[in-house]
């Protein structure tokens, strides 16, 4: 009888035994899986580092004032967007290491920031924003003739709904970035575009100051629609 308990009680001692390497076995893997997400999908924190040391690797498409913080500028550059704070000293603040091309702060809304480029593994973006400073992005549309890579790019401090891009052609959004309609050749060498702040007549006139190479500050153009440089 009592070589029947210690048997009994053997197996059952025995089952535990597997039950608890079973279960290690299942939280090591589960452990291993969660260590390979955290590597391959999860960003990587960098120490802030400084604007020459920045630059060393990387270069500058677009700088934007905080209008939070005055003494703090926003860098949008080949490898990621960035902020350059009163030190001297830049961290990063994007998720990923977008080439961001045409950055452009909305006028009114420091949180929401419009560009377009290319992420790491090429291609273009389309036209994409963030709605949380910075961090993380999201295409919008790919634009006309897309996805867009707009090098030159402006949102009208009038009505932030109108954004103008070029691309294969002079590009004009009046829904915010949704949809996009080609409206005509831009002028050639072009370097930068600024959308009026003051113009609001109706009806409502296209109003862009062109920068190009042989005729730098060039004077605003207006028209309805129609362009003539």
């Amino acid at each position: 009888m009592k070589t029947e308990v210690r048997r009994g009680t053997g197996m059952v001692q025995s089952k535990r035994r597997k039950l608890f390497a079973s279960r290690g076995l299942l939280v090591a893997v589960v452990l291993a899986v969660a260590g390979v997400f955290a590597v391959v999908f999860w960003p990587r924190a960098e120490p802030a580092m400084t604007l020459s040391r920045l630059l060393q690797s990387t270069h500058i498409h677009g700088i934007a004032v905080d209008p939070k913080d005055p003494s703090r500028l926003y860098l949008a550059t080949h490898n990621g967007f960035f902020a350059l704070s009163r030190d001297g000293m830049v961290s990063r603040i994007s998720d990923n290491q977008n080439d961001y091309m045409g950055f452009t702060p909305h006028p009114t809304d420091p949180a929401v920031f419009f560009a377009s480029g290319h992420p790491p593994g090429g291609g273009n973006l389309g036209f994409i924003s963030s709605n949380d400073g910075g961090q993380s992005w999201q295409r919008l549309a790919p634009g006309a003739e897309g996805p867009v890579d707009f090098h030159q790019m402006d949102v009208s401090k009038v009505d932030p709904k109108t954004i103008y891009g070029i691309y294969r052609g002079l590009q004009v959004s009046r829904d915010g970035g949704r949809s996009w309609t080609m409206v005509g050749p831009p002028p050639e060498g072009v370097i930068d575009l600024a959308a009026s702040a003051t113009d609001a007549t109706e009806p409502r006139p296209d109003c862009l100051s062109v920068e190009t190479a042989e005729n730098p500050g060039r004077r605003p153009t207006c028209s309805n629609g129609r362009f003539r440089w």
